[in-house]
């Protein structure tokens, strides 16, 4: 039977065949793109100036790899489970609340599939909204 064990910056699982080592940094990953991966969101406070793990519109290829990646989440592991904080900036005219509702549901999905483990909060702080998409009458896409 397999043992778990929780480190400074991770989960360690010991099985019969040897150790299985995951940081948490894994696990933002596995959030950010889901949540990345939703139109409207444009990208995560506190990661590199390349905005949501690199620029949203690179798709989720283009996003592995890059430093510092996951800086707008917070992952912690309590009670057999993960506790997530996405930090995001959405674009205008989307409603916020059907965006934090859909990244909640793909964010845990995500983790929940890539590790195994328990999700047992994805809370999402919406920091700021992408003016970009408004044209010079004021209007811009209107997806709310």
């Amino acid at each position: 039977m397999a043992e778990e064990k929780r480190t400074e910056n991770g989960q360690m699982t010991t099985t019969e065949f040897g150790t299985i080592r995951l940081d948490d940094e894994v696990v933002a990953h596995a959030a950010v793109i889901a949540a990345a991966s939703i139109d409207g969101v444009v990208d995560s406070f506190g990661a590199a100036s390349e905005g949501f793990i690199g620029n949203v519109t690179d798709g989720a290829l283009g996003m592995l790899g890059k430093k510092n990646a996951a800086k707008g989440v917070r992952v912690d592991y309590k009670n057999d489970g993960y506790n997530i904080v996405i930090n995001i900036k959405v674009r205008y005219g989307f409603c916020i609340p059907d965006l934090a509702s859909d990244i909640q549901r793909r964010g845990k999905r995500a983790v929940e599939e890539m590790t195994g483990a328990k999700v047992r909060v994805v809370d999402i702080f919406v920091q700021g909204i992408d003016f970009s998409n408004i044209n010079e009458t004021g209007l811009g896409d209107q997806h709310a």
